[in-house]
């Protein structure tokens, strides 16, 4: 079978940079280094396209054609699609410079985050999952910003402008620490494709290959 190039999103980072494509996939970068390995080591003419952007741009970008498929975190609406819960689950905590008092705790409260200016999600369904964590202190906590890309998180509080509630990334600076939330918080990730739009030959077997993976 004819392989055609792979339009495959993996949302990762900005510098199109393996170990921070798996910071930004929440993925480590073993795990996915793996599966692109794996599957160019039986298919050389495959290249990936690399595109960053939040789950409601590349939901967009599906629509419209211009991606093959997605890999989206929840919570994401995929009514529309059909899909495949990857296994791996990824942890909420707060990313606050190494200096902080917030960076000497094993894990943080809500309790511990009133007061503290807070960098959050853009998406309007992660604030939903974050209001619910809160609960009735997330009228009481001060935003200080939103972010769609945890990159320009990382260098707002970097640069004092407030903690960033995240996912577990990892090496994203050495100037900040990741302090998980108690009680625990975790998400899932999902690869999505649009259910009236037959895979090209070269996404469906990288599907095929995700799907088996260990």
């Amino acid at each position: 079978m004819e392989l055609r190039v792979l339009r495959y999103f993996l949302a990762v980072a900005q510098e199109e940079n393996i170990t921070k494509a798996a910071a930004l996939l929440h993925v480590t970068q073993p795990t996915l280094s793996r599966h692109i390995r794996a599957f160019r080591s039986l298919h050389p003419k495959v290249q990936f396209r690399i595109y960053s952007a939040n789950a409601d741009d590349i939901k967009e970008r599906m629509e419209k054609g211009l991606l093959d498929m997605g890999l989206l975190t929840e919570p994401v609406d995929i009514g529309r699609y059909a899909f495949l819960r990857l296994p791996q689950k990824d942890r909420w905590g707060v990313l606050v410079p190494k200096d902080s008092a917030l960076a000497e705790k094993e894990t943080v409260t809500s309790q511990d985050l009133l007061g503290v200016p807070l960098l959050l999600s853009g998406r309007e369904q992660v604030r939903g999952e974050l209001a619910n964590w809160f609960g009735e202190d997330y009228g009481r906590i001060e935003v200080a910003a939103t972010f769609n890309l945890i990159l320009n998180a990382a260098n707002m509080v970097k640069n004092g402008v407030g903690a960033a509630l995240c996912f577990y990334l990892e090496n994203i600076s050495d100037a900040l620490k990741f302090v998980p939330l108690s009680p625990k918080l975790e998400t899932g990730t999902v690869l999505a494709w649009k259910k009236d739009k037959p895979l090209s030959p070269a996404a469906g077997q990288f599907h095929q290959h995700i799907k088996n993976a260990d």
